[in-house]
């Protein structure tokens, strides 16, 4: 069974990209059904395998790896890292709860009928028991059971498309869409989803998640099974993109996958898009600018400022000068407008490891 990744950080395009492929009768992609599979391992990686303190319910994305050493042991993560039976139960009972509720926005997205399919898994390393996984969205998936291409959608899970690539049990395509880093603030921190969700993240957490991806593209640029997309080129040119995607997993392009009105939620309902803007019926460049309309000077010099190496590297243009280190240190968000469970984590520039004991 070949399996598709599709990975890069909130409010990238994830969503768009994995709906539109699901409406292929030969790929069938489940929305993130497992990233607490990928929190665990993280978790583990650093309890069993580095011997180091980690806050265990730091957010994903935060990986903080010191030197060579511990990058080439994270790209064995899947070797190294295992589950025993009553570790392995305790994790598909935290999945099958996370699973078995809906979510305030991104409704009926969810692969509900996995939650059935989870018991019987064997303990072993965590890239077998991601094989068993994988495996298991084939049989909940009524309609789908033959087809090519099993795969997920798992946002903040591009730490870990090295390791993917890596182990040899699997064999993927990781499909990784990365966004203006402007775009990705405006979308997560106002319109629709900020209204939905009732708080903020934090700038700097946005902007480290940011780097963080654009690390893992330059990484992985050139492996084979890799594609990055910018989430601009797919919505300017989706026909192009798609057909391209279809290329690399060697099925026919279906003009399907450019028809919202074909886009089915888990339900088999017509999927309500995410968008926190304008919601079209097309795929759609209107929000590819939103953010100079309601980003702050200040957030768009910070962004710009901390980012801008990156956003050169990925060709999108700074649209401010240059930001003096006592304008850096001088920028503040409302600490209460910030989502509760992140209020007690300093992501500033200040924290160089915020999640490390």
């Amino acid at each position: 069974m070949k399996n598709i990744f599709v990975t890069g950080i909130f409010r990238s395009g994830t969503s768009l990209l994995s709906t539109a492929l699901n409406t292929h009768k030969d790929i069938l992609v489940c929305w993130q059904p497992y990233w607490l599979f990928f929190k665990a391992c993280r978790n583990k990686f650093f309890k069993d395998v580095l011997k180091r303190e980690f806050d265990a319910d730091c957010p994903m994305g935060m990986l903080q790896l010191d030197g060579p050493e511990e990058r080439r042991l994270f790209l064995e993560l899947f070797e190294k890292v295992a589950f025993n039976r009553a570790e392995l139960d305790a994790l598909v009972s935290k999945i099958k709860e996370y699973l078995s509720h809906d979510e305030a926005i991104n409704k009926r997205m969810k692969p509900f009928a996995l939650v059935s399919q989870l018991d019987g898994l064997d303990p072993g390393d965590a890239g077998y028991i991601l094989s068993q996984l994988m495996e298991r969205l084939r049989l909940c998936s009524a309609g789908k059971e033959d087809v090519k291409w099993v795969g997920i959608k798992e946002p903040f899970c591009d730490g870990y498309i090295g390791p993917i690539l890596n182990y040899k049990g699997l064999e993927p395509v990781i499909l990784h869409i990365i966004r203006d880093p402007r775009s990705v603030l405006a979308s997560r921190n106002y319109g629709k989803y900020m209204e939905t969700t009732k708080g903020r993240y934090p700038v700097f957490l946005i902007i480290r998640a940011w780097r963080k991806a654009v690390e893992s593209y330059i990484l992985n640029q050139g492996k084979k099974n890799y594609m990055m997309l910018r989430y601009e080129d797919l919505v300017e040119r989706p026909g192009e993109i798609f057909k391209e995607i279809c290329g690399i997993l060697q099925v026919q392009f279906s003009e399907d996958i450019l028809d919202p009105g074909r886009y089915k939620d888990s339900k088999g309902w017509q999927w309500e898009q995410n968008s926190s803007f304008e919601v079209s019926g097309d795929i759609s460049t209107s929000s590819v600018n939103k953010w100079q309309e309601v980003l702050s000077t200040d957030e768009i010099e910070l962004v710009e400022y901390f980012c801008q190496s990156e956003m050169e590297y990925l060709r999108y243009k700074a649209k401010t000068g240059d930001l003096g280190p006592k304008k850096i240190a001088g920028f503040n968000e409302a600490k209460e407008a910030i989502t509760p469970w992140l209020r007690n984590y300093d992501f500033s520039y200040k924290a160089p490891q915020p999640c490390l004991d």
